[in-house]
């Protein structure tokens, strides 16, 4: 997972700039092509290393496809509908996130650890044909030197801006790393409950993706962000909270799938609407505005995987809560 994560965060951008001025439609297939390829590939492995090497080029192929897949999206649309379109791309992925974990679960129970990369590049090439039968011609990027698209770092709103979308994966990933002890330490639950809690995360992150776009051509993009990164301190502060007082009861209980509930819909929308504002930041780059966005979003996930586990080996299971929370309100500074 994390040979994947920093595969993704350091290639991606780099691959986005460098093939973004071929035909968009085409390069979205033929990354989910290469997709499933390498997960065939890591179906097949027979040591470590050849599975690591699987994993980089599934994680150089995804890049590929998610950059240019919401740039697809945006260009598809006009320019008052960018946030309902990205919205659009963003609720793929929280289905993905509601059904992947089972589905994956199941795969790997009846056919093994190999089962679940076979379904993972089955899912691919499906999705690669129905791209190649339903996408219509999209509009073909502006070409920018590649030093062009990388100037961006230059500008401090594209710094800035980046910064909130490494903290905000931080943030979130800190706590849903670790949500099983967090869940048992605060309301007893087991992972039957835990993965409960996981299909309400995923659900309402779906509903939460198919009504940001309007809250964002309502509201603006900053204004969403700013209530969704506040929801996600208050609500890891009382986690927090319950994991600290450790009592198991239907309250606790509810008051855990409520909190997973609104971290859903907190996290996703405000995924969506900071996606929405880097895009405002370079009108004519938006794949490699995007690349970059989803590249520290990567750095975000390695990052709070990572800082959990300090957390909760040094301190204790409350402390990662807190930690969220604490990295929360560091990005809601910044923003």
């Amino acid at each position: 997972m994390t040979i994947f994560a920093l595969s993704y965060a350091l290639g991606g951008p780099v691959l986005v700039a460098w093939l973004d001025s071929f035909p968009r439609k085409r390069l979205i297939i033929l990354a989910l092509v290469g997709f499933s390829l390498a997960n065939l590939l890591a179906a097949f492995a027979q040591s470590w290393w050849f599975l690591a090497l699987a994993r980089v080029l599934a994680a150089l192929t995804a890049a590929l496809f998610m950059a240019p897949a919401s740039a697809a999206a945006v260009a598809l649309s006009p320019p008052e509908k960018r946030g309902h379109a990205l919205s659009i791309t963003a609720t793929g992925n929280a289905l993905a996130l509601a059904m992947g974990a089972p589905l994956g679960t199941i795969a790997g129970t009846v056919w093994g650890w190999q089962g679940a990369f076979m379904l993972v590049a089955s899912l691919g090439g499906a999705a690669a044909v129905g791209i190649g039968l339903m996408l219509p011609s999209v509009p073909p990027a502006p070409i920018v030197p590649i030093q062009t698209r990388f100037a961006l770092l230059r500008q401090s709103s594209v710094r800035r801006g980046l910064a909130v979308s490494f903290g905000l994966f931080v943030c979130a990933l800190t706590a849903y790393t670790y949500l099983t002890p967090l869940a048992h330490q605060a309301a007893g639950m087991d992972s039957r409950w835990v993965a409960a809690l996981m299909a309400v995360f995923g659900a309402v992150a779906t509903v939460a993706g198919v009504a940001a776009g309007s809250m964002i051509n309502r509201y603006g993009s900053r204004r969403i962000l700013f209530i969704s990164i506040g929801i996600m301190v208050g609500l890891f502060s009382l986690m927090g909270g319950l994991a600290t007082l450790h009592h198991s009861g239907r309250a606790e209980t509810a008051v855990m799938i409520l909190l997973a509930a609104l971290w859903g819909g907190a996290w996703w929308s405000g995924g969506i609407a900071q996606q929405h504002r880097m895009t405002d930041m370079a009108p004519g780059q938006h794949a490699a505005i995007l690349a970059l966005h989803y590249s520290m979003q990567f750095f975000g996930i390695s990052v709070g995987g990572a800082l959990g586990g300090l957390i909760l080996a040094f301190m204790g299971i409350p402390d990662v809560a807190f930690g969220a929370a604490v990295t929360g309100m560091i990005t809601l500074i910044g923003l």
